[in-house]
């Protein structure tokens, strides 16, 4: 029998405005506090959210940001 991997899980869910970008970055680096690939997956998340409020149809709607850590994997 294989032990099951520990699973942590972000879900945000923004408004598609400019602004949101910036508190979609913050949440993601509070849920990956001291984790080591936290400051890449700010980033990521800067350039995802951006993309999608300004060339999809998430503007003026919403976005969603999910994150998972697997047992230290991102």
């Amino acid at each position: 029998m294989q032990a099951t991997a520990a699973v942590t899980e972000y879900t945000g869910v923004f408004p598609g405005q400019p602004g949101q970008v910036r508190r979609a970055r913050q949440e993601i680096a509070r849920y990956l506090t001291g984790h080591p690939a936290s400051d890449d997956a700010v980033l990521i998340t800067s350039e995802l959210a951006s993309n999608a409020v300004l060339h999809s149809n998430s503007n003026g709607r919403i976005f969603t940001v999910r994150a998972e850590i697997h047992t230290g994997d991102l």
